[in-house]
């Protein structure tokens, strides 16, 4: 008897999806790890772009994108949404592209949806009007943990390709 390799891969990444919006719950209960959950939320999304192709990683985020939003505290499946989802995968994308430029991509990406963020979650999460001086120390906090972020995710990438990747899945 044959096995199906795309219906093992489309419940592995049923599989995926499910423990991104267990993980996005847990960052809706607990408030203080909101963030962190969301960071971790996106590296599982990398899997089944890594494990797979970069179509099921997206599928993978457009599915616990949208089920995400039906926790009760929606600030977790906002910065999962916003960026922490896809932005593993657009990374991917954008290594073809020369290092200066790159750069400022990623730089000018991250300082509009931290302002798109900082917005929305003043005026639509309950977050409330702030003084100047915290507004800009979220903003500066944000750049200081995007700058550990980055080189924190090739690291995740290069361990699960050479430590994991064939021991873990289908290879």
């Amino acid at each position: 008897m044959r096995r199906n390799g795309n219906a093992r891969k489309v419940a592995f990444c049923a599989m995926l999806s499910a423990l991104v919006v267990a993980i996005l719950a847990v960052g809706s209960v607990i408030g203080v790890l909101d963030l962190s959950l969301s960071l971790i939320a996106g590296a599982v999304v990398l899997l089944a772009d890594l494990e797979f192709s970069a179509g099921y990683g997206w599928s993978v985020f457009a599915v616990s994108g949208v089920l995400s939003f039906l926790l009760p505290v929606k600030t977790p499946a906002f910065l999962f949404v916003l960026f922490f989802g896809w932005y593993p995968l657009f990374r991917k994308a954008i290594f073809r592209v020369k290092k200066p430029v790159r750069i400022l991509i990623k730089v000018t990406l991250f300082e509009v949806l931290t302002a798109i963020y900082l917005f929305v979650s003043m005026h639509f999460l309950g977050a409330g009007e702030q003084p100047f001086w915290m507004t800009l120390l979220i903003a500066l906090s944000a750049n200081l943990m995007f700058g550990l972020y980055e080189p924190a995710l090739d690291r995740v990438i290069r361990f699960y390709e050479d430590r994991l990747r064939g021991k873990l899945f289908f290879r």
